[in-house]
């Protein structure tokens, strides 16, 4: 069997399996870390601190443990950032993270350490590289990876875009996985369950509710017998729905809000606020303020996570210089009788159990079930082990009796039949070796996400149309044939859009032109969409007098920001790739294009070129996109030099802009020209 471990990447906590065979079975175990188990189980804490000139120094347990001494040089919770713009930060992230954060210069979020620069993905692949490097070391008692990795199955939330799940890829190549599969987080819990019920022969849906430190994924799956084969078939009942800011860390953020009011900390609010408003407000006067919230944080997750197994807990940290304690109880009924100034856990975390509330609730509407069409609970996160969190289940579930008697052996025992914070790396391990499973089948995922495109331009009016509705089983594909009056030389403008779960928001991918042929003042074109099971959508157009096809690979990879939802296209006449037309009079020979244009499109491409040349020259452009750009450059070159000056036939006209769009692209999906930028110079 190949050496290819599971992954759970996460905000807070990192985990790691590996299944191999023993006899004839298969076995999956937790990868140990140099640590061993940590407060917060078999787990790779997210944090890496680094040195004064930006050295890694510290990465896991160490680091975590140094964040109160030095808040500014830890780096923590970057799957919150992670393929992220810089204008995506909220006010919350802000006051959130201590360390530093930048803009680049195309809009990116930057981490200035000392005298470098780190991404969100640099730190990614530093926690992925630690995990890769504890699973080759033969040292480390209970490892069972014997020699290199092959590769690594990583989980990211169900809801990341695109952007974001190539920054988890991009992140896994950096840190030495000669190959990288990216799966669902609740794909992967589902799966590591459903393996232990497929062993006892159940048939039943399943509710997976993934709640971590940084995000919330809901799905309804469903374990059956195969229609035609003598196997059990796992598949989701629809896409999951879930809430990628909302976990155990905003809880965190709550419950420091609360300490802060109830101990009269007044003084650590100021240092919020400047957070929030203008973090390079900050100034050294304001460093012991820092290191005091850095230590309250980890004392609130700590005190937090005790509560799960008692109803009160104490704890001391230093404010002021001085010792402070630190109050905090489940429910006003736990207060030790006679006390004041503790903080309630359930009422600071309210509106949050509210949110998560209401996206199971969603999460089953989506699924066309009611709460008791299911029979079988699988809770995967820390937030799963906190009482009032179950409480919310047994309350949405409180009419389903297998549901209710599964919380109620929960909360007798403690004990939950796969462990929270491991079952999402078991089952990314698990997926490694799904063709070795016999017994069950994994079905192909389905879409998170509505993906259409916007078009206008020329003679035609602005609309937009879904061509991948949310929920369809990848890979799939869809099209749109659409035509235009125009003259020679005409764009048409597109973007790829992504739709959010209530349909409601259109989110852009940046806007592209396209050169279809005109002839006899009109064009006609086709739009293909195709998505893969990573959710990976590629983009083509394709002339469809002429058959000039322009395709963009990846373009969910790009994100620019909502917009308002589109008026649908109205019917139109289906083109013939290639002409066609039966009876109908032959169209006449296209007219060429006039010298302004071309001599637009001349300049325009060369300053395209040599922006692109300089980029490839200066080392600028990372490997991973090198070869890409090389290619778009050389068919750019191409096409400019068969265009001639002057007035020019349309054929080499459009070949040449549609050639200069896919360059453009290429520069925007590397990173090196802005998706807003209209020209390079």
């Amino acid at each position: 069997m190949a050496k290819i471990i599971g992954v759970d990447l996460g905000s807070a906590n990192s985990a790691a399996a590996f299944t191999r065979k023993v006899g004839s079975h298969l076995r999956t175990d937790m990868l140990p870390s140099r640590y061993g188990r940590t407060q917060q189980g078999m787990v790779f804490p997210s944090y890496v601190r680094f040195t004064s000139d930006g050295k890694v120094d510290l990465v896991g347990e160490e680091a975590r443990q140094a964040m109160a001494a030095s808040p500014r040089r830890v780096v923590w919770g970057v799957k919150r950032l992670i393929g992220r713009t810089y204008s995506q930060l909220t006010a919350e992230d802000r006051a959130r993270f201590p360390f530093p954060i930048a803009k680049g210069e195309n809009n990116e979020i930057l981490i200035p350490m000392g005298e470098k620069t780190y991404s969100p993905e640099d730190v990614s692949s530093i926690l992925l590289e630690t995990m890769r490097g504890a699973a080759e070391d033969t040292s480390i008692p209970g490892n069972l990876v014997a020699g290199s990795t092959e590769g690594a199955v990583v989980t990211r939330p169900a809801y990341f875009d695109t952007v974001q799940t190539q920054a988890t890829r991009d992140a896994a190549r950096r840190a030495g996985f000669p190959s990288v599969t990216i799966i669902s987080e609740p794909e992967a819990a589902a799966l590591s369950h459903g393996v232990e019920l497929a062993e006892r022969g159940e048939t039943s849906f399943v509710m997976t509710i993934d709640w971590g430190a940084g995000t919330l994924d809901v799905v309804a799956s469903v374990l059956a017998e195969h229609p035609s084969e003598d196997t059990q078939l796992f598949e989701s009942v629809c896409p999951p729905y879930g809430d990628a800011s909302l976990g155990g860390i905003d809880m965190d953020d709550a419950l420091i809000a609360e300490a802060i009011e109830v101990g009269g900390l007044g003084e650590l609010q100021d240092v919020l606020d400047i957070m929030r408003s203008d973090p390079a407000g900050l100034t050294p006067e304001h460093d012991d303020a820092l290191r005091t919230l850095a230590g309250l944080r980890l004392a609130i997750e700590q005190v937090k996570i005790d509560l799960a197994v008692v109803p009160f807990k104490e704890t001391y940290i230093q404010v002021r210089r001085q010792p402070f304690r630190l109050k905090m109880a489940r429910t006003p009924r736990d207060v030790p009788s006679g006390e004041r100034d503790w903080i309630i856990l359930d009422r600071a975390i309210g509106p949050l159990l509210e949110r998560f509330r209401e996206c199971v609730q969603k999460s089953l509407t989506f699924a066309g079930l009611a709460a008791t069409d299911v029979s079988h609970m699988l809770l995967v996160g820390g937030p799963m082990k906190m009482p009032s969190v179950r409480a919310v289940v047994a309350e949405i579930f409180d009419s389903n009796r297998a549901v209710s008697a599964q919380l109620a052996a929960i909360e007798a025992s403690g004990d939950f039949s796969v462990d929270p914070m491991e079952c999402v790396a078991r089952g990314a391990s698990l997926w490694a070796v799904r063709d070795e499973l016999g017994d069950i089948r994994v079905q192909k995922p389905q879409l998170s996400r509505a993906y259409g495109v916007m078009v206008g331009g020329s003679g035609l009016v602005q609309g937009g149309e879904i061509l991948l509705p949310r929920g369809s089983t990848a890979p799939c594909d869809g099209t749109l044939a659409l035509g235009t009056p125009g003259s020679p030389g005409d764009a048409i403008d597109f973007s790829l859009a992504a739709i959010q779960m209530d349909g409601d928001e259109w989110h852009t991918m940046g806007k592209n032109a396209f050169y279809p042929t005109f002839l006899d003042g009109r064009a006609s074109f086709k739009i293909l969409l195709e998505a893969d099971r990573e959710e990976v959508v590629d983009v083509s157009l394709t002339d469809a007098r002429t058959g000039e096809k322009l395709t963009l690979d990846r373009a969910n990879r790009l994100s620019v920001g909502p917009v308002s939802q589109p008026e649908a296209f109205g019917e139109v006449d289906e083109p013939e790739l290639g002409g066609g037309g039966g009876a109908a009079a032959p169209p006449s020979a296209p007219l060429p294009v006039p010298a302004a244009k071309v001599s637009e499109a001349r300049n325009e491409a060369m300053a395209c070129l040599a922006f692109a040349r300089g980029a490839l020259s200066d080392g600028t452009v990372s490997d991973s996109t090198k070869d890409e750009l090389s290619a778009a450059v050389a068919d750019l070159e191409e096409g400019l030099a068969a265009l001639p000056e002057g007035v020019a036939p349309q054929v080499l006209y459009t070949r040449t802009r549609n050639r200069c769009t896919k360059l453009r692209y290429c520069l925007r999906s590397a990173g090196l020209l802005s998706s807003e930028t209209e020209g390079v110079s």
